[in-house]
């Protein structure tokens, strides 16, 4: 797939960490599937990894820990 951002490379199938925080809390989540462009390095999501890592950071940012780390695709 072109890339959205750049136009100028493809995107690949790959994994990252998303890094997302709230007034009180950081929370990691690793190896999340995404693609990612081989010539600027954006990332980008299928709806249905969007949709988890919601779900994820709903529910780690409705607990008292300040530094959070999840897996994607484990159990929470």
């Amino acid at each position: 797939m072109r890339c959205m951002a750049c136009a100028a490379g493809d995107t690949v199938a790959d994994t990252t960490t998303l890094s997302l925080s709230s007034k009180s809390a950081r929370l990691s989540i690793e190896c999340v599937p995404a693609h990612v462009c081989t010539q600027c390095g954006e990332v980008f999501f299928d709806v249905e990894v969007a949709e988890r890592v919601d779900e994820i950071a709903e529910e780690a940012f409705t607990t008292d820990a300040a530094d959070i780390v999840r897996r994607f695709g484990e159990p929470s």
